[in-house]
């Protein structure tokens, strides 16, 4: 029963500090010398009491150095992971200085059309740009103008929600020959320079195509699909529109 002692010093020595483990080991020898002199002195008993001092001493200690190995351990991954976010941020700020730095430049690249239509620059205008460059109420007018081409375009059956001034979302229930003709309509619309237009650019729409027969008739799975395949489109250039293909 004297070894049941073992349980404790394992937990003090995972938990607590070399002392305590030492402090625990001292109390646990003299009840153990107090109960020989209660029960009767004898060269065994005395053999056997040193004999468990010496293994609960080597269990405390393994446990200990254990435990001190998992909390260095910790430390340094607490630390290591303290550095990758402090690079990532740093590489992060560097971005968006490059970014400012480029933005700032007094000299662009642009491509001006015989109406004075710009139709190539060296930086594409996202809908923040614009709204930074134009004012509140000029983009207001220039994502209005974009709802009504969206809506003008869309069937009349179609479900349409507007998610953001510039981003919508829609279940159209036509066939794929239906939406190349529907997609292409109003990537027209959108792109074509109206006279009153508040700012002179070419707009330009990115389009994600999801068909349920490709990605099945869970909503969520559509407007997830449908999502990644808009970033795709804006990543390569936007005024276009990509489809989701299925498998196989």
């Amino acid at each position: 029963m004297a070894f049941l002692w073992a349980f404790p010093i394992a937990w003090i020595a995972t938990y607590y500090s070399v002392p305590i483990l030492l402090g625990a080991l001292v109390f646990i020898g003299v009840l153990m010398v107090i109960g020989l002199f209660y029960t009767g002195l004898s060269v065994q008993k005395a053999i056997d009491l040193i004999v468990l001092l010496i293994v609960l001493g080597f269990i405390g200690t393994t446990m200990a150095v254990g435990a001190l190995r998992n909390r260095s351990s910790k430390r340094l991954l607490r630390a290591q992971s303290s550095l990758i976010g402090f690079a990532l941020r740093r590489v992060t700020d560097q971005r968006a200085r490059n970014r400012r730095l480029i933005d700032s430049l007094d000299v662009g690249i642009a491509r001006v059309g015989a109406e004075g239509l710009l139709e190539v620059a060296n930086r594409i205008f996202h809908p923040d740009d614009i709204r930074a460059a134009s004012g509140t109420a000029a983009f207001s007018a220039i994502s209005e103008s974009f709802a009504d081409d969206v809506y003008a375009t869309l069937p009349a059956d179609a479900d349409v929600e507007r998610m953001s001034p510039t981003r919508f979302i829609a279940l159209v229930p036509r066939s794929q020959g239906g939406m190349r003709e529907i997609l292409s309509v109003l990537l027209e619309r959108v792109s074509t320079l109206e006279e009153h237009q508040a700012i002179p650019i070419r707009l330009s729409a990115s389009i994600g195509w999801a068909q349920a027969t490709s990605t099945g008739y869970d909503l969520h799975a559509l407007l997830d699909a449908a999502s990644e395949a808009a970033v795709v489109a804006h990543a390569e250039g936007g005024d276009r529109w990509e489809r989701v293909r299925g498998e196989g």
